[in-house]
């Protein structure tokens, strides 16, 4: 993929949704899946077309009818977000971040308890503070 998916609009991250639910879509079923959105059936194939040209979404005819499909899966597309998005910003704002995340987030009970284990597991390593990281000189660490 040429394109990096946090690159793509938020328009377009709509269209994705549709597209990782249904695995494979015609234009009219992603029209339709928006219906409610306002947006005009040139706006959904303008948008298709875009991800097309960035290489997220391919497509291919099926008796006269293009079908489209994800070049990305949507589990690798979300660690692409989330990596881009701890790269952004000071390392000593990880973990609040990471508890914003969470206390804003609909999580399931399953998916706590791995979380859990994951931060009881990290905490045997976990240094006492974090240094900042946002001044970084290639040969030599902190400016």
């Amino acid at each position: 993929m040429s394109e990096r998916v946090n690159e793509i609009t938020t328009s377009e991250r709509m269209i994705m949704r549709i597209i990782w639910t249904m695995g494979q879509v015609t234009s009219r079923q992603v029209i339709n899946a928006l219906s409610d959105s306002g947006w005009s059936e040139s706006t959904v194939k303008t948008l298709l077309n875009r991800l097309e040209t960035k290489k997220v979404i391919s497509s291919r005819f099926d008796k006269n009818r293009k079908i489209y499909s994800a070049n990305i899966s949507e589990a690798a597309a979300a660690q692409q977000v989330g990596d881009d998005l701890l790269n952004e910003i000071c390392a000593m704002q990880v973990g609040k971040t990471l508890m914003n995340i969470i206390d804003e987030s609909d999580i399931s009970k399953s998916d706590i308890n791995l979380l859990i284990q994951q931060l009881t597991e990290k905490l045997k390593s976990a240094p006492e503070t974090v240094m900042c990281n946002c001044m970084v000189d290639n040969s030599e660490g902190l400016v």
